[in-house]
C-alpha cells in the first residue's frame, strides 16, 4: 500500500487545532464519568465573551462534524491563488480541503488508514506564510460555521470578518496574539479538550468506574471516542504531529498551538 496522502503530505505552517466551546454539568452524579479530570480554559471563556452559567461550566471540544472552517488571509501569500481556504470537518476531526469535499458524503465521515499518523495529521488548520519573506505575513482571520460560504458570501464577510464569528491572529505572534489559545503540548490538551480528556460525554446514568453503563445521555453532537479517533489519552499522538508540521518552516518552528473559536 502506498504511504502517499494528499490530504497531509504537504501540511506546513503554522499548526493549530480549532476547538470551539461547549457546556458540562456541574453536578457530579449527572455530569460525565471522568469529568473532574476536564478543567475550564478561563482565558477562551473571557476572551470569547462567553455567558456565565449556573449548572454547568465551559469546556472545549473538537469541531463539530459536518461543519466548514475558513481562514481570511488579509496579505495573500503568494503562494495562493486566492485569500480564502475552506474546509469541511469530517469523522474524526479531519479537515478535509474544498477541493477534495465529496458533497454526496452528506455523513462527512472519514476513514483513511495510509498512515499510523492519521487522523491526527488531517485535525490540523496550517496557515502558510509567505515563503520569500515570512515577516511580511499579514493577519489570518479564522471561522467555524455549519453552512457553506460561496465566493459571493466570503465577499461579504470579508468587510466585517468579526461579525461573521471569525477570530483575527497574528500569524507572527506566540499562540497568535491571542488570549483564547494555549500551547499544544499534551498536558494543556489532555486538560482542557473533552475528546483527549474523557470517554464518554454522556451526561447522567448510571456509572461504574470511568464507564458509563445505562440510560446516559448523549451529546446532541458526535463525541470523538470511537478506537479510530485516536482521541481520549492519545494528544501525544498529536502533538509530535503538530510539531512536525511547524517545524517545516523555521518562521514556525516550535509554535504550535490549539485556538478556541466560536
Amino acid at each position: 500500500m502506498s504511504n502517499d496522502c494528499k490530504k497531509c503530505d504537504n501540511k506546513a505552517g503554522l499548526s493549530i487545532l480549532l476547538v470551539r466551546p461547549s457546556a458540562i454539568a456541574k453536578d457530579a452524579d449527572f455530569a460525565p464519568a471522568e469529568a473532574a479530570r476536564l478543567r475550564t480554559h478561563d482565558a477562551s471563556v473571557q476572551a470569547l465573551g462567553l455567558p456565565v452559567l449556573e449548572k454547568s461550566r465551559h469546556v472545549l471540544r473538537m469541531l463539530r462534524q459536518g461543519g466548514f472552517v475558513y481562514a481570511y488571509y488579509v496579505k495573500r501569500p503568494l503562494q495562493f491563488i486566492k485569500s480564502w481556504q475552506a474546509f469541511r470537518v469530517q469523522g474524526s476531526g479531519a479537515l478535509i480541503p474544498e477541493s477534495q469535499i465529496v458533497w454526496a458524503d452528506e455523513r462527512a465521515d472519514f476513514s483513511c488508514s495510509l498512515k499510523d499518523s492519521h487522523p491526527h495529521d488531517v485535525r490540523t488548520l496550517c496557515i502558510q506564510l509567505p515563503e520569500k519573506d515570512p515577516g511580511s505575513a499579514g493577519p489570518v482571520w479564522i471561522g467555524f460555521s455549519m453552512n457553506w460560504w460561496d465566493d459571493a458570501m466570503r465577499q461579504r464577510v470579508q468587510g466585517n470578518p468579526s461579525a461573521a464569528g471569525m477570530i483575527r491572529i497574528d500569524p507572527l505572534m506566540d499562540l497568535g496574539g491571542v488570549k483564547n489559545a494555549f500551547k499544544a503540548e499534551v498536558g494543556p490538551m489532555q486538560q482542557y479538550i473533552a475528546d483527549f480528556a474523557l470517554r464518554s460525554f454522556d451526561h447522567g446514568g448510571t456509572k461504574e468506574g470511568h464507564n458509563l453503563t445505562t440510560n446516559g445521555t448523549e451529546p446532541a453532537t458526535p463525541f470523538y471516542n470511537g478506537a479510530g479517533d485516536k482521541s481520549y489519552g492519545q494528544a501525544k499522538g498529536l502533538q509530535d504531529v503538530m510539531q512536525r508540521q511547524a517545524a517545516k518552516h523555521p518562521s514556525t518552528k516550535g509554535r504550535e498551538f490549539v485556538l478556541a473559536i466560536p
